[in-house]
Parts: structure tokens; C-alpha cells; sequence
């Protein structure tokens, strides 16, 4: 394997991938300057050392390296960077009249209603910019937007705003990865909702998907079944409630509501069996071949031409055509030269959750079933399929865990025989439907046929129910920094290239990566360095003060040790403990010059020349008074507060001209003390 990889593929696709990731983190064009200069350079040295063959083939490689770093550099600038700048002059406090056209339904929040749009008219002038739409729940409005629906109103455009909360989801960052920079939210009263009449390609998928939605409910399928075969089949997770989605994270079954690799394999498998045929008559492998890349191309189409099924049906096509020139190349270089490909045209997939995962998973597979596969060679048919599943399952697994330990936190034990029993249901479940659906446009089917495919569902559901009911199997709140990360794959690189080169020098390097992820775990050289502060964060209805004592996290309350805004932090921080002190907090509050203000509150005792408020659980406080009679340095409102009395203390602050900090605009307050 090791002689049939390609190398230079290898080595380019790196250097790209080192471009990019320094145009995203350096957003500054001097930069690419100075790796212009570094390039010019090492010609030169190559020009002039040409002749020592040593010299030029170092020369060569480092030139090769810069071009393609600098590659990546400019091309994340450019495709990145450079747009959201130029689309910076659009965000303005003032209304502007906006043409905007519906292009996806998001999942909803417990507040408002989102979707994902285009503006094509600013003030009557013909714009194209990605928009997140939010229309506010608690609104009159009624009416389902559905992708193509045209809205006219009056708003200003916003940014979309960072997490409020340290460490929390980073939403913006999410859908900068989209493209999607800006957002409008839009009240009901200043909306104009109009169907256009043209049908786009995008409206006409979404349709089928409706109609295909329709006929399962016309038949009698549960409708939590329904959304979770929405999920599977089509991609469209918006309709699960939040208890399904975490019962299949908790089960380590997630990755199977997203249409990834895994289901593009299952149906292009299924399908090569059916067209095999072809291969007995003139030209029939390249008939076979346009035909499976027909279809994936249409099943992309349907499914809403998201990254995920994108990228697999990259992987899949040249995997498709690799083994349709019959040439004796390893299929990890039509991995490689995929996301060569994928990188060029698309350089922020690169920081994608999903694009990392189902690279590493592929990976894991090519480079490690064969070796797992070795260790028992069953006869039976049955004993056998279900061997190689579930060593396709570990492989996959030995590349993705530290990936999803770094992201995720966490690791259900159970995956393996989680994934052996949902693997074949769902395999069976897309066979089936496809079939179901194909046979239904000829011919009435009877109602038992869909009776057995809401039981395949109801059993997967089970399934995952009973995996997510096995808490003790699943091991959470676990902390795993970036360096320990890039440790943890450079054991088991070398430990791969160790066991199939056969040579026992090179067990040192597996060896000496362990010894440095025990100096990483023991002495946590880069945890993140802290002072001792109070942080009070963002939570919408309820009030939260925390404090941080050297790696100690201390809260007022026990409920509140399992909040997800709690375990962000903990995680993130990479704390050794939580404790549950108010007395403790107290004794910060004190030491911070941290005054709470709230229903029981009666006098102010403060120990120094100024001290911080906070008002909380929409106090009654007269504020012009107590400014009157207390030297405050910063007022600070929660998010316990109701919104007309934020309002009122804003305009109270700046007549007095004190700082206002209001957790649900600019995110927690941290009080750092001695």
C-alpha cells in the first residue's frame, strides 16, 4: 500500500491545506507577501543549485511547498475573507427596503422561526447576499415559509451575532462556513409574502421532497417516523424534535440522520449489484458508470445539494471511475486527490465538523479494515458479513474518536453494537424506500407495504432509545485540548507504519507520542491560563453567576451543574472540578466589588471607592436613586430581566453616562479580582 501512495498528491494537498488554514486564522495580506518573497527565493537558490542533485531536490520540494501554501493563503482570502468585507457596507442600524428570496428551512428554535435566504434588491438596487432569516415566534404570523417564497419588507441588515456565552456553540462561525455572514429579523407587520411564478430547480426538489413527505402521510406513518425517514432518506432534519436528535447523539447513531458517505455507499452498492449486468455487453461498464453517476447526481439534486452529499458523491465518482480504467491504484489516492479537489474549489469546507469527520472515517477504513480484516476469516455467510461490519465499524471509529472527543466531549461505549444493528436496518430502510417509492409512481401498492416500513422505523428508533437510556456506557465531559489532539493522531499514523512496515525501530515513534501525551495529560502545558474572576453569563429567563478559582469552577446552585453553558465552560477551560460554594461566591462578589440587585435586595455595604451592579430578575429598584447614592462604576443586566426594563436602565445609564452592559446584546461579564 505504502509504495502505491502517491506522495506528491499527499504532500501537495497538505501544503494546501496548511495555505488555508493560515489565510483563515491570518487575515492579513502581507502575509502572502512574505510567502511570495520566500517562494521567489527558493527559485532562485533552485536556479543557481541546480546542479547538485541534493540541492535541487531541496530546492524543488520547498518551492513546491510555498507555491502551494501561497495557493491556499490567496485562496481563502479571496473566497473568504475578501467577500465578507465587501459586503460589510450593507450593515447599517437603518431600515432598508429588501427583496428576499426563501432558499431553505432550518430547524426552529424555542423563540423563533429560521430560514435561509438570498437578498436579490437592496433599495431597489440588485444585490446577491446570503441572509439567515429569523421571524420571532410569539408573532401572529402563521403562515409556513417554503423555500422560493419571495418576502418584501423593510429591516436593517445585521451581522450575526458571536456566542454570548464563553465557549458555546459558535453559530456565526457556523454559517460563515456557509456563506452566510448576515441575518434579518423580520417582524410580521412589515412583511409581504409573494409565490413567484417561475420554478427553479431548488423549488422543484423541494416539491418532490414535499410530495414524497405527503405520501408517506397519506399512508399512515407515524409522524415521528416520518421525520425521522425525512432525515435519513432526504437529509432534512428540521422536522426532529430535540429528544430524537439527542437520543441518537447519546446512542453514537448521529451520523446517521445526516446524508453522508455512508448512505451514498449504501445506495451506490446496491445499485452497481442491480446494473451489474451491464458488464456482459459491449461498452457496459461505461453505460454502468453514467448510470450511477446519474443517479447520485439526482439524489443530490433532491436532497438539497448539501456539503455532505457533495462531497461523497466526489469520493464515490472517482472511486466509481477509478475502478472503471481497472488500474492498480489504492483507493486512499482517490481519497486524497478528492479532497485535493474539494479544497481547491471549496477552501472553508476545511474547517467543517462534517468534511473532517467523513474524511477521517473513509481514511480509517481504507488504511485499517484490511488490516482488521485478517485477524479471523469466517466461512459462514452470516458470521462473516457481520464480522466485516463491525471491523469496518472500528476502523472508521480509530480515526474519528479523538475527532469527536475533541469536539464532542464525549463517548458512547455502545457505538459498536449500536452501529452492527442500524447499519443493516438502514441499508434495508434506503433499499426499500427507493424501491417503495420507484413502484409507487406506476402502481397503486397496498397499505401493509408501508406498514412494514414504519415498523423498520419504529425499530431503529428503539434502538437508539434503549442506546441512549445506557448512561453508564457513555462516558462525558472529557477534555481534549489541540495539542493533545494532533498527539493522539500522530500515535496512531505511526503505529499504522509500524505494524505494516514490520520494522521494530520504528515502534519508538508510537512510543515517544505516548510519552508525550502523558506529559500533555499530567502537567497540561497548554491549558488555557486563567485569573481568579466572577463571570456572569447569558441565559434567557434565569440568572447565572459563576466563579472561576484557579481550576475550580464554583456555582451558586447544584441544578445548575449539568447546564450545557456550564459544561462549555468546564470543557473549555479545562477545569479539574466543579463545586457548588455560595458562600464561596459570596466571598468573590466581595473581593470583586459585585453588588446583585434584585427582589431581596435592601442596602448596598461595598468595600471599595466603586462597584459593579447587577440587576437581575427584573428588580424594582429605583436606579436614578440608587446611582444617586452609590459610586458605580458599571451597571450590568442579565438576562432574568425583561425587556422593557433593559430599555429603561439603558436610557438611565447614558443620562448618566455609566457603562450599560447588557448580557443579551454583548455577551457574559467577567470581573477579574486580586
Amino acid at each position: 500500500m505504502w509504495r502505491l501512495l502517491n506522495i506528491a498528491l499527499l504532500k501537495c494537498t497538505c501544503f494546501l491545506a496548511i495555505g488555508i488554514i493560515f489565510g483563515y486564522y491570518l487575515n492579513n495580506t502581507s502575509y502572502s507577501l512574505i510567502l511570495a518573497l520566500i517562494a521567489t527565493l527558493s527559485l532562485i537558490l533552485y536556479r543557481l543549485y541546480s546542479r547538485s542533485e541534493r540541492c535541487f531536490r531541496i530546492c524543488s520540494e520547498f518551492l513546491i511547498a510555498c507555491i502551494f501554501i501561497l495557493f491556499g493563503f490567496l485562496n481563502i482570502q479571496f473566497r473568504h475573507h475578501d467577500r465578507n468585507l465587501a459586503w460589510q457596507y450593507y450593515e447599517n442600524p437603518e431600515s432598508k427596503d429588501l427583496t428576499i428570496r426563501v432558499t431553505k428551512i432550518l430547524r426552529e428554535t424555542n423563540f423563533s422561526f429560521r430560514y435561509t435566504g438570498v437578498i436579490l434588491a437592496v433599495d431597489c438596487q440588485k444585490e446577491y447576499i446570503p441572509v439567515l432569516i429569523r421571524i420571532p415566534k410569539d408573532s401572529i404570523f402563521s403562515k409556513s415559509l417554503e423555500p422560493g417564497d419571495e418576502l418584501v419588507t423593510s429591516i436593517p441588515i445585521k451581522s450575526i451575532p458571536p456566542p454570548l456565552n464563553p465557549y458555546a456553540f459558535n453559530y456565526r462561525k457556523y454559517m460563515a462556513s456557509e456563506h452566510i455572514f448576515f441575518q434579518v429579523s423580520i417582524d410580521p407587520a412589515l412583511l409581504k409574502v409573494r409565490t413567484p411564478s417561475d420554478k427553479s430547480p431548488a423549488i422543484l426538489a423541494y416539491k418532490f421532497r414535499k410530495n414524497i413527505q405527503s405520501q408517506f402521510e397519506r399512508n399512515n406513518l407515524k409522524e415521528k417516523n416520518i421525520a425521522l425517514l425525512c432525515a435519513i432518506l432526504l437529509g432534512q432534519r428540521q422536522y426532529l424534535d430535540h429528544t430524537t436528535y439527542k437520543q441518537f447523539t447519546d446512542s453514537g447513531a448521529a451520523h446517521f440522520l445526516a446524508v453522508s458517505g455512508l448512505h451514498i455507499g449504501i445506495l451506490l452498492s446496491v445499485f452497481s449489484f442491480l446494473l451489474k449486468p451491464l458488464n456482459y455487453i459491449q461498452k457496459g461498464r461505461t453505460l454502468r458508470f453514467l448510470l450511477l453517476i446519474t443517479f447520485l447526481l439526482l439524489y443530490a439534486f433532491i436532497t438539497g445539494l448539501s456539503p455532505s452529499v457533495l462531497r461523497a458523491i466526489l469520493m464515490y465518482g472517482l472511486l466509481t471511475y477509478a475502478l472503471l480504467l481497472q488500474r492498480k491504484n489504492p483507493p486512499i489516492n482517490t481519497l486524497i486527490l478528492s479532497a485535493f479537489i474539494l479544497l481547491l474549489a471549496e477552501p472553508i469546507e476545511l474547517f467543517s465538523v462534517g468534511f473532517q469527520l467523513s474524511y477521517l472515517a473513509v481514511g480509517g477504513i481504507l488504511l485499517f479494515f484490511p488490516l482488521l480484516n485478517k485477524l479471523w476469516t469466517g466461512q459462514h455467510f452470516i458470521f462473516k458479513y457481520f464480522w466485516q461490519l463491525c471491523m469496518i465499524s472500528i476502523a472508521a471509529q480509530i480515526m474519528v474518536t479523538p475527532l469527536i472527543l475533541y469536539y464532542f466531549h464525549q463517548f458512547p461505549f455502545h457505538f459498536l453494537l449500536t452501529s452492527m444493528i442500524v447499519t443493516p436496518l438502514l441499508a434495508l430502510i434506503l433499499t426499500y424506500t427507493v424501491i417503495l417509492l420507484a413502484t409507487s409512481c406506476l402502481l397503486e401498492l397496498p397499505r401493509f407495504l408501508y406498514a412494514f416500513l414504519d415498523n423498520l422505523l419504529s425499530v431503529i428508533d428503539l434502538i437508539t432509545r434503549i442506546g441512549a437510556s445506557s448512561e453508564s456506557l457513555i462516558i462525558k465531559n472529557i477534555q481534549l485540548s489541540l495539542p493533545s489532539l494532533l498527539i493522539l493522531y500522530f500515535i496512531i499514523s505511526t503505529t499504522l507504519y509500524w505494524i505494516t512496515q514490520r520494522r521494530t525501530s520504528l515502534m519508538l515513534l508510537p512510543v515517544s507520542g505516548l510519552l508525550l501525551l502523558m506529559v500533555q495529560f499530567l502537567f497540561h502545558p497548554f491549558a488555557p491560563k486563567t485569573k481568579d474572576h466572577l463571570l456572569v453569563l447569558h441565559k434567557t429567563a434565569q440568572s447565572m453567576i459563576i466563579g472561576i478559582n484557579k481550576s475550580h469552577l464554583i456555582l451558586e446552585h447544584d441544578d445548575e451543574r449539568n447546564e450545557t453553558i456550564i459544561m462549555d465552560l468546564y470543557n473549555g477551560l479545562q477545569l479539574d472540578s466543579i463545586v457548588v460554594s455560595k458562600d464561596n461566591i459570596k466571598s468573590m462578589q466581595q473581593r470583586s466589588g459585585l453588588v446583585i440587585i434584585d427582589s431581596t435586595f435592601q442596602t448596598i455595604s461595598y468595600r471599595k471607592d466603586s462597584v459593579s451592579i447587577l440587576l437581575r430578575n427584573s428588580t424594582g429598584v429605583h436606579l436614578e436613586r440608587l446611582l444617586d447614592s452609590t459610586p458605580v462604576r458599571k451597571v450590568i443586566a442579565d438576562g432574568s430581566n425583561y425587556l422593557s426594563y433593559i430599555r429603561r436602565w439603558r436610557v438611565t445609564c447614558f443620562k448618566r453616562k455609566i457603562p450599560f452592559h447588557y448580557t443579551g446584546e454583548k455577551g457574559s461579564f467577567r470581573i477579574y479580582f486580586e
